[in-house]
């Protein structure tokens, strides 16, 4: 089974993304997947490889900060020397990719315009680990702890030494491995710091190769003072349990609608059934940070109950993407097919 969770995930999920996003690079993808591919097929269960991440360091993460709606273009920061990113009264947002993607990934753009209807005045952080996020799924993954421990001394950085109060700190926004990394982020600060950041959202944040891995080596309820999760392809590309303090699943969390659910039989037909409900996560969030009171959920123990026993429901309800919220527990929803996704 975790065999087959790992192929759907690297040979799907990695050839319906040439025609989604730019920037890619087709032979390091190509490569990759082939690969991995060939140990898998040759019985070579890559959870049990003699695999060692990269040595990553500060100076191959780029952070593009866009400072307040007005900005034309962004500044690239020196994260040893981070002057421009001094403001005690500015609210900062982070956003971290996830695999194979780049700061050229679509939701970046689009989530920053979100943001920025709601606080003109936000410092808006884009962070581009591509050098890392590039490489074969398996290193990717043992590197999002230290791509995360990096980003944590950035904000440990501005605080301690220049007083940027942690609450200032808005929110870490990560889809798929980049909801790991900002897992990662949020213990590190909580290790040195012995506090909280106030906010994770981890836009369906990666299941592959996490779902048994202790609390300490994934996204956990700890992670921050409020760690919201939207599962989206939950058991397949996803994270398929509870992993926040309030957890969303759309539409049961694992396929969306609008996404088709048949079974895959040609390459043709990837892109719309497997990489659509992953990618639905961050789809869903630029839409609720733009319209604060959509995406209304209620609290429930399972989708079977929301759906086919409703009265034993609890009469709580939440709006999934909310930033200001401190609820706990599971909620549910159903969304539009096309856009708006909002019922």
């Amino acid at each position: 089974m975790r065999q087959q969770y790992l192929v759907v995930f690297l040979c799907v999920f990695a050839f319906v993304r040439l025609e989604e996003e730019p920037g890619l690079d087709l032979s390091r993808v190509s490569e990759a997947i082939q690969q991995d591919f060939f140990n898998l097929c040759n019985g070579i269960g890559l959870l049990h490889k003699n695999v060692h991440g990269d040595v990553v360091t500060i100076d191959n993460i780029k952070f593009y900060l866009w400072r307040t709606k007005k900005s034309k273009k962004y500044t690239i920061l020196d994260p040893r020397n981070p002057t421009k990113l001094i403001n005690k009264k500015a609210q900062y947002v982070f956003f971290v990719h996830g695999w194979l993607e780049n700061v050229n990934t679509s939701w970046y753009n689009n989530l920053k315009h979100s943001f920025f209807e709601i606080n003109p005045e936000l410092y808006v952080i884009q962070v581009d680990w591509s050098e890392y996020a590039g490489k074969d799924y398996i290193i990717a993954l043992y590197d999002t702890r230290e791509v995360g421990n990096l980003i944590g001394k950035l904000i440990i950085n501005l605080h301690q030494t220049y007083s940027v109060p942690l609450d200032n700190f808005m929110v870490l926004v990560g889809h798929s491995l980049g909801g790991q990394v900002c897992g990662f982020a949020g213990k590190h600060i909580k290790k040195y710091l012995g506090k909280k950041i106030p906010r994770i959202v981890a836009l369906d944040p990666a299941g592959v190769f996490f779902e048994d891995a202790p609390e300490s080596e994934k996204l956990n309820p700890e992670d921050a003072s409020v760690v919201e999760v939207i599962h989206t392809s939950g058991g397949r590309i996803g994270y398929k349990e509870p992993c926040g303090t309030i957890d969303f699943f759309p539409n049961g969390g694992s396929w969306q609608a609008g996404c088709i659910k048949e079974a895959i039989f040609n390459m043709t037909d990837l892109k719309t059934k497997v990489s659509c409900s992953h990618f639905r996560s961050w789809r869903f969030y630029i839409e609720a940070v733009a319209n604060p009171q959509s995406f209304r959920a209620r609290k429930c123990k399972s989708w079977e109950d929301y759906t086919k026993k409703p009265d034993s429901c609890e009469d709580d309800y939440e709006t999934m993407g909310d930033l200001h919220t401190h609820k706990r527990g599971k909620y549910y929803l159903i969304t539009n097919e096309n856009p708006p996704f909002s019922q």
